[in-house]
């Protein structure tokens, strides 16, 4: 493997994390704070595009260790697993700004500084994740992340909140005492490196200690990645501001619990001990059983944005899935449904955001006819459910293609049966709201009296946009998962 010490790795962090910092004392300067909120979020960009470019060129373990002595190394890394995921989070990143500027502005003008720095410390830190080139790294942002996105999720301070918050810690830092365990279970934990290598853990410690350490990672991770029965959290969070609820589903936490899971298969064990372990089938029944909850869940919700974090709790289980299944095309179809999850819940986040802004209604129940007064917004969260589903011409098809063949060749009918399951439960409860907005006729008489500009309608176009794009030119983008799956699977 060729090796390249470089600083891009944790300058893509740092100079971000910086930034935030510095939002703080920008004090009542609105223009200054989503100044330079954006320019964390465009340097990131800039920065994790030239790590790809370092990547092509073959430079396929660009690394940046700082020892701090006996044996304890902080190392920043990136290789084709986490150029994928930080290059998620940094586009969401950018495309989340202007929405967000305009949002709290209308919301919370008041209270901006916080915000933006604490959504710029939380974006960087899920950034630095990803990079993390050891266990210790990674759990150490990992812990970060959680501190630093508390309070975007009791941001509005109502009883409410303060309540979701709570919820939110008591979850998550029981995971992570969990993560811990495993953590310093690990050999080299905190080497150099060490997701340079694949199988940190040997077969020779015993059997039943090798399933404890696998279960402790999976419940340490799976909480953050709101797998069944630890998912409950997520919805709770939905109160938070629209912005924020984008960015525990879409943009970070919720993918970086997806991240932990897939390293601690293909780098902390690797495919032929899990294998041989018998564990994947362990894993393919939590993800099914996931989607299956957060489906019927979705079915039962009015309030909109619980109906789509209880969706987030479905989608979100298709990557872990096609990881379970322990083949390369399932893999592929999972990283796939990660990307289009990423981009078109965002948008559909950023819909409801909307449409609560414009017209004050929050439950689907409340959405008779807003359709036929808001257009764009309405055409977008159709296109973007419709993608969600799997529609041909849509990356969720493409993703979902791929996903349905890992079944086949692994010889797991009940994981076919999941994702067909899985799909008619989502068409049920996204395509109900697109009914309700489009077709259902309002008793009720309303006035849209604010009008949104670019700044909100451009993110949201975008991230339906990008899920067409990409699912009438999947090339490019296979091209990327193709290299990630490569690493682990040859081929």
């Amino acid at each position: 493997m060729n090796q390249m010490v470089s600083m891009i790795p944790i300058t893509a962090v740092a100079l971000p994390f910086l930034i935030g910092i510095a939002i703080f004392f920008t004090g009542k300067n609105k223009k200054l704070m989503g100044f330079l909120s954006s320019i964390a979020a465009l340097l990131s960009l800039a920065l994790v595009s030239a790590l790809y470019s370092m990547l092509v060129r073959g430079n396929m373990d660009v690394c940046c260790p700082i020892c701090f002595g006996a044996g304890f190394t902080f190392c920043f890394r990136v290789d084709w697993l986490g150029l994928f995921f930080a290059g998620i989070t940094s586009l969401l990143w950018v495309a989340s700004i202007p929405y967000s500027i305009k949002y709290m502005e209308m919301k919370f003008p008041d209270s901006r500084a916080r915000f933006f720095g604490f959504f710029t410390l939380s974006a960087a830190t899920a950034i630095g994740v990803t990079m993390a080139g050891n266990m210790l790294t990674l759990f150490a942002l990992y812990e970060l992340l959680t501190i630093f996105t508390y309070p975007l999720v009791v941001h509005a301070e109502t009883p409410a909140a303060l309540k979701a918050g709570k919820k939110y810690l008591v979850y998550l830092l029981i995971g992570e005492m969990f993560l811990l365990f495993a953590v310093l279970s690990t050999p080299e934990f905190a080497g150099p490196r060490a997701f340079a290598k694949i199988g940190l853990i040997s077969s020779e410690i015993g059997s039943k200690m090798l399933l404890v350490l696998f279960c402790s990672y999976i419940v340490g991770f799976g909480i953050k990645a709101a797998i069944f029965p630890f998912s409950n959290w997520l919805p709770t969070v939905s109160i938070a501001p629209t912005p924020v609820t984008g960015l525990l589903h879409a943009v970070a936490v919720v993918n970086v619990g997806v991240y932990g899971i897939m390293r601690v298969i293909l780098n902390v064990f690797g495919i032929e001990l899990v294998r041989s372990m018998g564990v994947g089938v362990l894993l393919v029944f939590i993800s099914g059983a996931t989607i299956i909850y957060g489906s019927l869940m979705a079915l039962r919700q009015d309030d909109l944005k619980r109906r789509l974090a209880f969706s987030t709790v479905d989608y979100i289980s298709y990557p872990i899935l096609g990881l379970a299944l322990l083949s390369p095309t399932a893999l592929v179809g999972g990283l796939l449904l990660l990307v289009t999850h990423a981009f078109l819940k965002l948008s559909l986040f950023f819909c409801a955001g909307a449409i609560d802004i414009q017209t004050g209604k929050t439950k689907v129940s409340e959405l008779s006819g807003i359709g036929r007064r808001l257009p764009f917004v309405s055409t977008c969260f159709a296109i973007g459910s419709l993608g969600l589903i799997g529609m041909p011409l849509t990356l969720g098809f493409v993703g979902k293609w791929y996903l349905w063949q890992g079944p086949m060749e692994t010889g797991q009918p009940s994981a076919m049966g999941v994702l067909i399951a899985g799909a008619i439960l989502c068409a049920f409860y996204l395509l109900y709201v697109v009914y309700v907005l489009f077709f259902k006729q309002s008793n009720v008489d309303f006035v849209c009296d604010l009008q949104l500009n670019w700044t909100m309608l451009f993110p949201i176009g975008a991230g339906v946009l990008m899920g067409l794009v990409f699912g009438i030119f999947p090339k490019g983008l296979l091209l990327l998962v193709n290299n990630v799956t490569m690493c682990y699977f040859g081929g």
